[in-house]
């Protein structure tokens, strides 16, 4: 049995979101990503990910859909 990570460090939420390090420092200190600070390190939820992912698969999917391609989709 595995057991699904509660928290991400800004190293594997960068990974995970295919996005540097830097840009994940970036959006927490404009507030754009919640996170939790331990000290100096910072801790990023499971489930603020698991947000960012699925409003990245919903815009991904405005943008093939039919329905975008009819209307010149971009």
């Amino acid at each position: 049995m595995t057991t699904r990570k509660r928290a991400y460090s800004v190293a594997e939420a960068a990974e995970a979101l295919g996005v540097s390090t830097w840009l994940i420092r970036e959006a927490v200190r404009r507030g754009e990503i919640y996170c939790t600070r331990i000290g100096r390190r910072i801790i990023i939820p499971s489930s603020v990910i698991d947000e960012i992912l699925c409003d990245r698969d919903a815009d991904a999917a405005a943008v093939t859909s039919p329905a975008a391609v009819d209307q010149g989709g971009y």
